[in-house]
């Protein structure tokens, strides 16, 4: 019996050591700078596309329009300049201002010559309110650009 308790708590060590290890390792990357990006006042991914540029770096973020609830979309980005090649990652989180609408974060795919796209889905909320907001955070290895984009969902 006492066998069996040391094998168990060995185990269990084990893996509270790999988990441990899992959630604090970033191996020697530091995590990048994040700069907060102005997004042009009419800018409205709800009605169309959206172009924005930062030094050598291009892109274009767009959405289904009208923006659909409960329904899946393509969210797509199409980076140009000299800086899309740096580009690392593209990840997107939907949330609405002043509304837990719960994680609906998306890292988007890259599909070669700058396009980066997902599949994402937002869910209703309850009390009858469009408006949504994106970030997109634009990863390169040396900064993390943020954007936010206010747009409205279509609301049936």
């Amino acid at each position: 019996m006492n066998g069996r308790r040391i094998t168990q708590g060995l185990l269990l060590f084990v893996v509270a050591a790999a988990a441990y290890l899992l959630l604090h390792s970033g191996g020697d990357k530091e995590t990048a700078p994040t700069q907060t990006l102005a997004v042009p006042a009419d800018c409205d991914l709800g009605q169309g596309p959206c172009e924005i540029g930062d030094g050598g770096l291009r892109l274009r973020v767009v959405l289904e329009t009208p923006v659909p609830v409960m329904r899946p979309f393509r969210l797509a980005v199409q980076f140009s300049g000299p800086g899309a090649a740096a580009v690392e990652s593209v990840r997107a989180d939907f949330s609405m201002p002043g509304m837990n609408m719960g994680v609906n974060r998306y890292r988007l795919l890259g599909q070669g010559e700058g396009v980066w796209q997902a599949e994402v889905t937002l869910p209703v909320c309850i009390s009858g309110r469009s408006d949504w907001r994106l970030t997109l955070d634009v990863d390169d290895g040396q900064r993390i650009r943020r954007l936010l984009f206010p747009f409205r969902a279509q609301v049936e």
